[in-house]
């Protein structure tokens, strides 16, 4: 496993791009999937995948994954899959899917899950935990019945918090599109838990018949809504 980085193409044919870190230690850790990186795969059923991991083992300590940082994805035409998911483990954990980035997933049946997990299992050792899955980032599926999943996820003891879609824009061109949006913060014990589906995010569905379901939820706050325009 390793970070993917840099300017990268693919070919007509059908192309795989995976960036994946996994750390897991005893100190303040921070991981990136992919970072800086600009990907093109032209035509073609194509795959892009990034995936973050970040595990603390002792308490008080800070944790970071993030599934793709500064990055530039454009997967062309015909059925591509586009995959971006962190995960992070600690005191004070925060987990970022899509961060500061550019996803075209062009025409065609394209399925797109992006999810970021935060977590604090210790009721010794309360703190923050934050799961983003969209953070100031613009997604475009184009046209064709497309197929996408966000989620940002915070549980734990202390304060938690989940984003879906934070500063972000999401467009899924025309035709039968599925879009799901969710927002999850479980606060343990005497822990408070938000959950924002969008937090000052755009959303559009072009025309067709779509399925759209945008949803925050939270152990003391709730923040949801739903629209398809």
């Amino acid at each position: 496993m390793s970070q993917l980085t840099g300017t990268l193409e693919g070919t007509p044919l059908d192309d795989r791009f995976t960036g994946a870190v996994d750390f897991t230690g005893a100190t303040d850790l921070f991981g990136v999937a992919m970072m800086n990186a600009s990907i093109r795969t032209f035509e073609g059923n194509d795959a892009v995948e990034g995936t973050a991991t970040v595990t603390a083992t002792v308490p008080g300590t800070t944790v970071e994954a993030t599934g793709g940082a500064n990055v530039f994805v454009d997967t062309g035409h015909d059925d591509d899959q586009i995959s971006f998911q962190a995960s992070a483990t600690g005191a004070h954990a925060v987990a970022v899917a899509v961060k500061q980035a550019a996803i075209l997933s062009g025409s065609g049946r394209d399925t797109v899950g992006i999810s970021g997990r935060a977590y604090n299992g210790n009721d010794t050792d309360p703190g923050t935990t934050t799961g983003y899955g969209l953070f100031q980032a613009f997604l475009d599926t184009d046209h064709g019945n497309d197929d996408v999943t966000i989620t940002g996820y915070g549980y734990g003891y202390g304060l938690s918090t989940g984003y879906g879609a934070f500063q972000a824009a999401i467009a899924t061109g025309d035709d039968d599109d599925f879009l799901s949006i969710a927002g999850t913060g479980a606060g343990l014990g005497q822990g408070a838990g938000t959950g924002y589906g969008l937090w000052q995010s755009s959303v559009s569905t072009g025309s067709g018949n779509d399925s759209v379901a945008i949803s925050g939820s939270g152990s003391s706050n709730t923040a949801a809504v739903g629209m398809d325009r």
